[in-house]
């Protein structure tokens, strides 16, 4: 895909590595989804899109390394464990379109940040309510809006 296009759904998860058709789904076919659990596949694809290490994206959606290897060996994440998954890739894609490209999207992911006080948003939005602060931060950035 184009950098230059803004994307659209969440199939086409910011960092052009590639399309997970699992996530090419209106709502209420992510809830069936989120409910079976996301492939385990979508691990690996996440973490080479945000370019990080294993330790780092098993912090990011808390769930122990030990247990990553498990669900890679077994072909599925729990429901819980989707739902973080797609927070993060959804938090992906947010900063892509703020920032209109890859590079920068991934280096504001894992940069400390002063609104943030200075925390990393990508580790700050290991939870729920601190990865809706990052994306009030990446809205309040595309307005032009001093954060």
């Amino acid at each position: 895909m184009p950098t230059n296009k803004p994307y659209r759904k969440s199939s086409e998860l910011a960092l052009d590595v590639g399309r997970r058709p699992e996530l090419d789904s209106d709502a209420a076919e992510m809830v069936s989804i989120v409910r079976k659990g996301l492939k385990s596949n979508i691990y690996g694809w996440l973490r080479q899109a945000l370019a990080v290490s294993d330790g780092k994206l098993s912090t990011v959606i808390r769930v122990s390394q030990r247990t990553v290897k498990r669900r890679l060996r077994d072909g599925r994440f729990r429901p819980d464990e989707s739902e973080r998954l797609i927070r993060v890739a959804k938090l992906a894609e947010r900063a892509r379109e703020v920032f209109g490209n890859v590079e920068s999207a991934r280096e504001w992911l894992k940069s400390p940040q002063f609104a943030l006080g200075g925390e990393i948003p990508l580790e700050y939005a290991d939870t729920e309510p601190g990865a809706q602060v990052v994306e009030d931060l990446l809205g309040r950035l595309e307005h032009g809006i001093i954060a």
